[in-house]
């Protein structure tokens, strides 16, 4: 039996039925279990609402580069510590997508990266800044790019010093 989800953001009216959790996942509804003081609290929301929601979770200043999708393309990011001037860099096919990624599993607790972790849980969402360093065309030159960026920097979060994974 097909079950009904509704965004569960102020002012959205969306309701959608799927067969199961992961068919919602799969048409890209976010489905989310917060505890707050001992409490579960559960958001359902849709796609249009996530890049909204996401930077509303994050604080005002994250995944302001973002703008909730704005043009995707290749290029250079960075998620900058504006008290420190630390800053992890990163490349990705989709660069907005994959800043929204990087807010979503910091506000989770949940990134990989346990230096840009500790920093944000230390500091807040509102001292990071989402910057696109660099629009790139040939997705081929990605990787090169990024660790030319990643060479000039002095103080960073990115736990390898070379660059070598392909970009997500």
């Amino acid at each position: 039996m097909p079950s009904v989800y509704k965004c569960t953001i102020a002012g959205c009216d969306a309701r959608v039925a799927f067969d199961s959790r992961m068919a919602a996942l799969s048409a890209g509804w976010t489905l989310v279990e917060i505890v707050k003081r001992e409490r579960v609290v559960r958001h359902t929301i849709c796609p249009s609402c996530n890049p909204a929601w996401i930077a509303e979770a994050c604080g005002s200043r994250a995944v302001a580069a973002a703008g909730g999708y704005a043009e995707a393309g290749a290029g250079i990011y960075a998620i900058v510590n504006a008290l420190t001037g630390k800053k992890y860099i990163g490349s990705s096919r989709d660069v907005y997508r994959r800043m929204l990624r990087h807010a979503k599993e910091l506000v989770f607790g949940r990134h990989r990266n346990t230096y840009l972790q500790a920093a944000w849980d230390k500091y807040g969402a509102d001292v990071f800044d989402f910057t696109v360093v660099e629009h790139v065309s040939d997705v081929a030159m990605l990787v090169e790019r990024e660790q030319t960026i990643l060479d000039a920097a002095d103080d960073y979060y990115n736990i390898m010093r070379r660059v070598g994974a392909v970009p997500l």
